[in-house]
């Protein structure tokens, strides 16, 4: 789930976008064949987002305010927006850790972060405390609007999404059954890829902890530059920091889960804005997913 910010070029690379079904509300907004063998689609500017998102509302978490959703993109400039998942999931934690150390490098560069999550604004403000992404960038979304507008995929289990039949035919089957089925790698392309390749490493990608950084572990990481060596991910490294993750979030659940536990496999992606018109946009597909940088 980390998502690469790539300003002057690919603006956002993200989780491995899935290909399905058009949303029974809305005409995609872009082609979705395309989006299989990529980690993104740029595509020629629109403002349909935009226009989706109009008359949507939001809650800001600083302060929770209600705001219209096509209202926190600005008029101008360049906007990454990453729609995350709900504020007690995996991915929505690694996502926000690893934006943190990268607002500098963005704000310096005239680049506006802002984030949406799902859940209510006692969640958000939970979810900005511990991660420590700005509550004054993030909102919320309690019913994930937001996201049925857009038409990001909806989870295992529910309409428009992978055996949607499921939400009609058998209500008794939560929200959390569902997740924990996504968990398992079904109807979540990548997810047991990626539970491994937090154990195993690789010698291709950064080191998870670093001085300095926003999720550093330096007791870990000193463990690990004297046994492992430095300058690429470890094994166990990233398993490390998902468990870590896991512990609190497990251990404050009631404040951070949505009050609708089917959203609990709503998934996200993220959009990149220029001078208002969409130029960019990614499409979650699974559990723990992410593209190479």
């Amino acid at each position: 789930p980390m998502l690469s910010l790539r300003v002057a070029a690919k603006p956002v690379a993200a989780r491995n976008p899935v290909s399905r079904r058009p949303s029974r509300k809305h005409a995609p907004i872009r082609s979705r064949a395309s989006a299989v063998a990529s980690s993104g689609v740029a595509s020629p500017a629109s403002d349909e987002p935009l226009a989706r998102l109009k008359g949507v509302e939001l809650r800001r978490a600083s302060d929770g305010q209600t705001v219209d959703a096509a209202s926190i993109v600005p008029s101008s400039g360049r906007v990454v927006v990453p729609f995350l998942t709900q504020f007690a999931d995996f991915d929505s934690w690694e996502l926000a850790q690893k934006l943190v150390d990268d607002i500098p490098r963005l704000d310096a560069e005239g680049v506006t972060l802002v984030a949406v999550g799902i859940g209510s604004v006692e969640a958000a403000v939970e979810f900005s405390r511990r991660t420590n992404f700005p509550s004054d960038r993030l909102y919320c979304d309690e019913t994930a609007a937001a996201y049925e507008a857009l038409d990001f995929a909806p989870g295992f289990g529910r309409e428009g999404g992978e055996l949607g039949w499921i939400g009609e035919k058998l209500p008794f089957v939560n929200g959390y059954a569902k997740l924990l089925v996504m968990c398992a790698g079904i109807g979540s392309p990548g997810t047991l890829g990626a539970v491994f390749g937090g154990y195993l490493g690789s010698k291709d990608r950064d080191p998870i902890f670093r001085a300095g950084s926003n999720y550093d572990n330096p007791t870990i990481r000193k463990l690990m530059d004297a046994t492992l060596g430095g300058g690429y991910q470890r094994p166990f490294e990233l398993a490390t920091l998902r468990l870590t993750n896991m512990t609190e979030i497990l251990s404050n659940w009631e404040d951070l889960a949505p009050a609708d536990d089917n959203l609990l496999v709503q998934r996200g992606g993220s959009l990149v804005f220029q001078d208002g018109a969409c130029v960019f946009r990614h499409d979650d597909a699974g559990i723990l997913g992410d593209c190479p940088e």
